[in-house]
């Protein structure tokens, strides 16, 4: 909760910034490796209407990407107030850590998602 409230005032360093921009770059070519990853790729094309050089365009879109536009995007979409955080465990060892953070109300649900007390 620290991190998303910090990413709304302050901007990314820009050791954070080429970390994250390291991950999805060498990430990327994994999105490919199998033929159900190459089909999900091509999925993303059909489904969001992308042009057919989106991936080979996109290492360097991630590199254009500034910390002033990490900040502006990050006041328009990250809202930590309208979050739900879910935890799964024995409720006997987590449920005082919960409590004790003071996040909001906590909700028990089943397996299925069912209300539980």
């Amino acid at each position: 909760m620290l991190e998303l409230n910090r990413i709304r005032t302050e901007p990314p360093t820009e050791a954070e910034l080429k970390l994250a921009k390291d991950s999805l770059l060498h990430s990327l070519p994994g999105d490919f490796e199998t033929t159900k990853a190459s089909i999900g790729g091509l999925r993303q094309l059909f489904v969001y209407s992308l042009p057919l050089d989106y991936f080979a365009k996109l290492p360097a879109r991630y590199e254009a990407v500034t910390p002033a536009e990490v900040s502006k995007a990050a006041q328009t979409d990250v809202h930590p107030d309208q979050l739900i955080l879910m935890a799964v465990g024995d409720r006997a060892k987590i449920e005082p850590g919960l409590k004790k953070l003071n996040l909001g109300p906590i909700e028990y649900r089943d397996t299925t998602g069912n209300p539980v007390k």
